[in-house]
């Protein structure tokens, strides 16, 4: 049983005022998007247990302190599948994920890929595009970019600016690079980002 079929059985027959039935609502996505991540990465979610519906205030403790196991999990799972094998990453650690993804909102991971003149601009459009084709507005982004060695400063300067575009004005951005040894000539970017469609 997923998490949220889990919130759903402890608080279908709850008398919850319209406020805390937002706050179920969002706990739900939230952690739907969590387990998501966790379970595309290949680990699992194992021992979090929510307890019965008793009373709303020690429900939502109960959920906040989920989340952050879910936080946790997430962002180690993220970490060890997307960024450790590379061991000339510059710029990122695990609590940077973890930063991002304690953020409100819902997680969001996309990928650009590009090659020739503009590789890693264009990736990052290609990214962007991804993560907005939903009307979403973006909170928070880790981004981490694979470039060749012998990229300009610029180049990544200006796709840091395509990102930086679409966020919220008390936003944040983490970024890390590592370099692609084989020098292929492509550009790969993956965002991590934490989005908002009003809730939360």
């Amino acid at each position: 049983m997923s998490l949220a079929e889990s919130i759903d059985k402890a608080t279908s027959n709850a008398q919850i005022d319209e406020v805390d039935k937002n706050k179920v609502h969002y706990y739900k996505e939230r952690f739907s998007a969590f387990e998501e991540i966790i379970n595309d990465e290949n680990h699992q979610i194992n021992e979090l247990k929510l307890s019965d519906f008793q009373g709303f205030a020690s429900y939502e403790q109960n959920l906040k302190d989920i989340d952050k196991d879910l936080v946790d999990m997430a962002s180690s799972a993220m970490f060890i599948n997307e960024f450790s094998g590379h061991s000339a990453s510059i710029g990122l650690d695990i609590s940077d994920i973890k930063s991002t993804m304690a953020h409100n909102g819902m997680p969001v991971i996309v990928r650009g890929i590009s090659s020739g003149q503009d590789a890693i601009q264009n990736a990052t459009k290609q990214a962007m595009q991804k993560l907005l084709s939903s009307d979403v507005s973006v909170r928070s982004v880790t981004a981490w970019f694979e470039i060749e060695e012998s990229m300009e400063f610029s180049d990544l300067t200006e796709a840091i600016n395509i990102i930086e575009q679409h966020l919220e004005p008390d936003s944040d951005i983490v970024f890390g690079t590592t370099s692609d040894v084989k020098n292929t000539g492509t550009a790969k970017i993956t965002i991590l980002a934490m989005t908002s469609r009003g809730i939360g």
